[in-house]
């Protein structure tokens, strides 16, 4: 896994942040300007973590 993992969501950022994982840069959106993407090294440990991220998520929308 050598490309950086995109994300494209400023939650799910700031959760990988929190998670201690280090954020490896930002641009804009070339799809949508109006938003940003954020860039992270592509570990099995950051995928891991997504995953958590996913987890958590759902089980708060099951619960709404």
């Amino acid at each position: 896994m050598k490309k950086d993992y995109v994300v494209y969501s400023l939650k799910v950022a700031n959760f990988l942040m929190n998670e201690g994982f280090k954020l490896k840069g930002s641009a804009i959106n070339t799809k949508f300007p109006k938003y940003m993407v954020y860039y992270f090294e592509n570990t099995t440990e950051l995928r891991a973590a997504i995953d958590k991220y996913e987890s958590i998520k759902s089980k708060i929308d099951s619960n709404i």
